[in-house]
């Protein structure tokens, strides 16, 4: 969801064949994962507030939505995340600010974002979320992690892991990026692109990760797309992938990456079943993780290498 482009890898393509979805839950199970943090989103109301905090007002980005609780409810056993065209005061207003978030006045758009910052973090595991995403130009849902540390070292230092991030101008295509810090300030990333058969918004899919000491590995209905040797990142202490990170949900609208808004599709809804951590049983006690289970493979996806976008 960071903006400072810099550098980026980018990885060769290729095309996945095999079985169209798999349900990770049984593939966790078989291959010893242990359950350890969920949200099946099953009391209706508010996200539960023992393992989400809500971001307030402007964030990111400089992103035209404005974060609000509101936003973000708990129906019919899923979350559902709403952006919506709606004007508000700006609560950080302050008349003369330069910092973008507090000169604002207004707001035109709503929306919400959730972490478990504060409440949860996690050093490696696997990471599943199984969503239907909000259809409409200028949507950008993303399911994400940061370093637990940001506010002590920064951007890109802490590191980020975009599990999913996507674009309502490009339906069918999933962004995956892995961000951190280069060396002398600068920032770096390997990043893949992954194309459905049909867009994102018409139907549910699970987007996985398996993160370990040595690897991050990305998958969606079971499809392995992209490997990330953790090592790329430094192999001292500073490397921000042997740290805890947190998990973030939200749905940002336009700014200088999702491009322009269709009010017409608004208000659009960023619908969640569940979100699930498993970690070995090794990791539980040492931090430290097995190799992962195999994945499965499908025919109805394809693979390509991405591009520097924002």
């Amino acid at each position: 969801m960071q903006i400072k482009w810099q550098f980026i890898f980018l990885i060769a393509s290729l095309v996945i064949t095999g079985p169209s979805h798999r349900n990770y839950v049984g593939a966790a199970t078989a291959a010893k994962w242990h359950l350890v943090w969920q949200d099946n989103f099953a009391k209706p109301g508010h996200p539960d507030p023992a393992k989400w905090s809500d971001e307030r007002g402007f964030v990111r980005n400089k992103e035209p939505q404005y974060y609000q609780p509101g936003n973000a409810v708990v129906r019919g056993g899923m979350l559902v995340i709403e952006a919506r065209k709606q004007r508000v005061a700006n609560r950080q207003y302050r008349r003369g600010a330069k910092n973008w978030r507090y000169a604002r006045k207004w707001a035109q758009y709503t929306s919400a974002s959730l972490t478990t910052l504060g409440k949860e973090s996690w050093l490696y595991g696997r990471f599943e979320m199984r969503a239907k995403l909000p259809a409409g130009a200028g949507m950008w849902p993303a399911f994400w992690l940061l370093g637990t540390d940001i506010s002590k070292v920064g951007w890109p230092e802490c590191g980020e892991i975009d599990v999913m991030e996507w674009l309502g101008r490009e339906p069918r295509v999933i962004h995956t990026t892995v961000h951190w810090e280069g060396g002398h300030h600068t920032h770096q990333s390997q990043a893949r692109l992954f194309t459905l058969h049909s867009s994102a918004a018409k139907k549910f899919h699970t987007y996985c990760m398996d993160w370990s000491p040595k690897h991050i590995t990305f998958y969606i209905d079971g499809a392995k797309y992209f490997t990330f040797n953790v090592s790329a990142a430094g192999t001292g202490a500073d490397n921000p992938f042997r740290k805890r990170m947190y998990l973030i949900l939200n749905l940002a609208m336009g700014g200088n990456w999702a491009g322009p808004i269709n009010n017409k599709a608004l208000p659009a809804k960023y619908e969640i079943r569940y979100i699930r951590v498993y970690q070995r049983q090794a990791a539980q006690a040492s931090g430290q993780h097995s190799p992962h289970p195999p994945a499965q493979k499908s025919p109805d996806r394809h693979v390509g290498k991405a591009s520097a976008r924002r």
